[in-house]
């Protein structure tokens, strides 16, 4: 008697340890759903940051290649004038340090151009 009374005693402690971690694993669920909505919901709000940053840049970049742009121009005619002009008096523009100066200023210039269009290109 006391052998099936150890008997249906272990085989109910049993039923309750399975319901008891058939509970556990529910409540980890629970949690994986719960922290899986909010990473989505971080991630969502991640990138939509993040692609409002990189439209700003863009706008940002445009701008500054704009610039740079209307510079290299003004700055071209204005040492083609100087060549001109130079030349029309007789002398070499290359032998004025301003105009070697301006020269580097253009090569400075193009790589400036050609930089923030290799960003703009990246960013597409």
């Amino acid at each position: 008697m006391k052998n099936i009374k150890n008997r249906i005693n272990s085989q109910l402690f049993k039923a309750q340890e399975v319901e008891l971690q058939s509970e556990r694993v529910e409540l980890n669920a629970k949690d994986l759903n719960k922290n899986a909505a909010k990473a989505q919901s971080e991630a969502n709000s991640a990138l939509g940051g993040i692609s409002f940053e990189v439209d700003k840049l863009k706008s940002k970049i445009n701008t500054q290649q704009k610039k740079a742009m209307s510079a290299k121009d003004n700055l071209e005619d204005s040492l083609q004038d100087f060549e001109t002009k130079a030349k029309s008096l007789g002398f070499n523009p290359k032998d004025s340090n301003g105009y070697n100066d301006a020269k580097k200023n253009l090569e400075d210039i193009y790589e400036a151009i050609q930089y923030l269009n290799q960003i703009e290109k990246s960013l597409s």
